[in-house]
C-alpha cells in the first residue's frame, strides 16, 4: 500500500476566537480529507483542521461577525447568515454545510454548548440533576433524582446542535405527547415537563439497562435471546403502526434491555402519521444506515423499509458488527456465518432481500419468522 506524502508544516491562521476562555484555531490541513479537531497543549484551547482547498477559500474572509454572533450564543440563522456574508462568492448550502459541521464539532468538545447543569444543582424545585446520560444531535439527557420520591428519571432538553433551537423545542413537546399516546409496556413513559433556562425540559423513565448496541456478544450469541430481542423491537414498532405512526429512527442505539431481556424503546422524537389506508409515509425514512436501498431513490415507503431496517439489526446482532452506511443486501447476506440456524437465516435473508416485494409484506410478518 502506497504510504500518504508527509504532511507540509502547517502554518497558524492568524484567525483565533476566544470567548469565555476557550480558543479556537482553524488551521489547513492536506491529510486526510475532511473536517478534524483535536485538543491542544493549552487547555482552554481548541485546533480544528480543514482540508487545503476548502482553507483556501475561506482564510482571508472576514469571520468577526460570525464569531461575535457565535461566542454570544445568537440563533444559528443569525450565526450562518454572518457566515454567508463573511463567503460571498460561496452558495448558501455550501456555507451553512461548513459551518454546521464546525459548530457540531465544537459543541461535541464541549467548547460552545449552554452549560450543563452541575451535579448539585436542582431543576424544577424537584429534580436533582445526577450527570448527564449522553447527547445526540436532537438534545442532552441527564440522570436526576425526583425529591419527592427519591425515584430515578431521565431529563431531556434540546440543544441548538445544528438547527433552530425553537423547532427542536417543537420535536421535543411532540416526543412528550407521543409517549403519552402510545400504551406499550415496551414504549418508555412521560413524568413530567417544565420550562428552564428558556428551554422545554421533558422527564421521562429512567431506563436502567443498556442500549442494544452494549448488549453484549455473549448475549447477542444466544440465537434464543436474539429472536425474543427482535420479536419485542418489531412488536414495539408494529403497535407504533397500530397507532398510526410510522417510527423513524429504527436502530439499535434507540432500544434498551434489562438483565431479564425486556426491551423498551427510549426515544420517540421522530414518529410521522401514516393516512389510512395505506401504511405508507413520505420522505426519507430511519438513520441512513439503516435506510433501504430503495430510500434513496425515491421519497415514498411502507412498511417494507421497516423490515428492512429490522433486518439490519437483525444482521448487526448476529454478526456483533456494526455495519457499514449503504451496504449491498448481497454483500450483507454473504457474511452471514454457516451456522446460523435455517429458519433463522431465511427469515434474515427474505427480511433484507434487495427488491421490496420480495421482503415480509409487514413487520408482524416479519416478527411471526422469529417464533
Amino acid at each position: 500500500m502506497t504510504s500518504l506524502p508527509p504532511s507540509p508544516a502547517i502554518e497558524r491562521s492568524t484567525l483565533r476566537w476566544d470567548a469565555e476562555e476557550d480558543g479556537v484555531t482553524l488551521l489547513p490541513l492536506v491529510f486526510p480529507r475532511g473536517l478534524g479537531w483535536r485538543r491542544t497543549d493549552d487547555p482552554d484551547s481548541l485546533e480544528i483542521f480543514l482540508p487545503e482547498g476548502r482553507w483556501r477559500r475561506i482564510k482571508r474572509a472576514n469571520w468577526e461577525p460570525f464569531l461575535e454572533a457565535f461566542s454570544a450564543r445568537q440563533p444559528l440563522p443569525l450565526v450562518l447568515a454572518h457566515a454567508r456574508a463573511a463567503l460571498p462568492h460561496r452558495s448558501a448550502p455550501q456555507v451553512k454545510f461548513l459551518l454546521t459541521r464546525i459548530l457540531g464539532s465544537l459543541r461535541r468538545w464541549d467548547v460552545a454548548e449552554f452549560e450543563i447543569p452541575s451535579p448539585e444543582e436542582t431543576l424544577a424545585s424537584r429534580y436533582k440533576v445526577v450527570r448527564e446520560l449522553g447527547r445526540g444531535g436532537m438534545g442532552v439527557v441527564w440522570l436526576a433524582r425526583d425529591e419527592r420520591n427519591g425515584a430515578e428519571v431521565a431529563i431531556k432538553h434540546a440543544w441548538n446542535a445544528m438547527g433552530p433551537l425553537a423547532r427542536r423545542d417543537r420535536i421535543l413537546r411532540e416526543e412528550h405527547r407521543l409517549m403519552e399516546l402510545f400504551d406499550h409496556k415496551g414504549i418508555v413513559k412521560a413524568r413530567d415537563a417544565f420550562e428552564h433556562d428558556g428551554r422545554y425540559h421533558l422527564v421521562r423513565d429512567f431506563l436502567p439497562g443498556v442500549a442494544l448496541t452494549k448488549m453484549g456478544r455473549t448475549r447477542q450469541s444466544d440465537p434464543a435471546l436474539r429472536r425474543r430481542t427482535l420479536r419485542q423491537v418489531a412488536d414495539i414498532v408494529d403497535a407504533m403502526l397500530d397507532a398510526g405512526y410510522f417510527y423513524l429512527d429504527l436502530k439499535p442505539s434507540n432500544f434498551y434491555i434489562d438483565d431479564d431481556g425486556e426491551v423498551v424503546l427510549g426515544d420517540l422524537g421522530m414518529c410521522k402519521p401514516y393516512k389510512a389506508p395505506l401504511r405508507e409515509v413520505s420522505g426519507a425514512i430511519s438513520t441512513l444506515s439503516y435506510a433501504a436501498p430503495e430510500m434513496f431513490e425515491k421519497s415514498v415507503t411502507n412498511e417494507r423499509g421497516l423490515v428492512y431496517a429490522l433486518g439490519l439489526m437483525h444482521w448487526e446482532m448476529v454478526m456483533s458488527a456494526r455495519l457499514k452506511p449503504k451496504t449491498p443486501p448481497a454483500r450483507l447476506l454473504a457474511a452471514l456465518p454457516t451456522g446460523m440456524e435455517p429458519v433463522e437465516r431465511a427469515s434474515l435473508e427474505q427480511a433484507l432481500a434487495a427488491d421490496p416485494a420480495a421482503r415480509h409484506p409487514t413487520v408482524a410478518a416479519y416478527k411471526a419468522t422469529l417464533e
